[in-house]
């Protein structure tokens, strides 16, 4: 028997990332993949860009706060990246 989609899907250690420029817009997006990420049992990885390495400490302070309020939230595996 051919193993469905999500089978393989749970199975494969995948990543999902989701950029954010800390919008509402953005909280939307992380939410859907939040529900994705539950379904398939993957991995959640927040990513905001900056422009200026003078703002990275404070993007890496934001990102920190909304993966533990997503892994407090929801138990799911959060990781971030600027």
């Amino acid at each position: 028997m051919r193993p469905n989609f999500l089978d393989i899907m749970t199975h494969s250690g995948i990543k999902i990332i989701v950029p954010t420029d800390f919008s509402k817009v953005a909280e939307n997006a992380a939410a859907h993949a939040i529900g994705l990420c539950k379904l398939i049992q993957a991995e959640m990885v927040l990513l905001h860009i900056v422009s200026k390495e003078k703002d990275t400490a404070i993007s890496d302070q934001k990102l920190a706060e909304i993966a533990d309020q997503i892994k407090k939230e929801h138990q799911i595996t959060v990781s971030t990246v600027t």
